[in-house]
């Protein structure tokens, strides 16, 4: 075994662990700050720019470039869909309750789907991607879910919607 494929199981792996972790976490009752909120988007973004060394030459080409923004439409959509299966109600001291359910994980696990039929796609067609679109697409989809979660919460102005 190589080790870049060595490396590629080990990152699966880290990637699966991350995925049961995140996901387990939206189904039980929870209290989310603005903070923690913000915090899972931003580490994916930062996981994209440490990968992103081969980003530049994935988004060589025009086909390239329309699957990678495909992805993020995809993303928003799935994070929005996702968003809408909580039940979200105001926390105290600033804060926003949520809790997730069957609807929830079934739109993980599609969401999970899109993305791997997203990379299989892309590479059968000619425009393999890199480690850092999956990171983006993941920064995205959960960023449009907890931007929609806070508004819903009241973090953002709005008025608190009870569900």
């Amino acid at each position: 075994m190589s080790s870049q494929t060595t490396s590629y199981l080990l990152y699966g792996l880290l990637g699966l662990v991350l995925l049961i972790w995140i996901i387990s976490r939206q189904v039980g009752e929870r209290t989310w700050t603005p903070r923690r909120l913000a915090i899972m988007p931003l580490i994916f973004v930062v996981a994209a720019v440490v990968n992103g060394k081969t980003l530049g030459h994935d988004l060589s080409t025009g086909l390239a470039v329309g699957l990678f923004v495909a992805g993020l439409v995809l993303a928003v959509l799935l994070g929005l869909a996702r968003s809408a299966t909580m039940a979200v109600r105001p926390g105290s001291d600033n804060s926003v309750v949520t809790r997730g359910n069957g609807w929830t994980i079934g739109l993980w696990l599609v969401s999970i789907a899109v993305r791997v039929g997203l990379a299989f796609g892309a590479s059968s067609l000619g425009a393999p991607e890199g480690m850092a679109e999956a990171m983006l697409f993941a920064a995205v989809t959960i960023g449009a879910q907890n931007l929609v979660v806070a508004r819903r919460g009241g973090l953002l102005g709005a008025v608190p919607q009870r569900v």
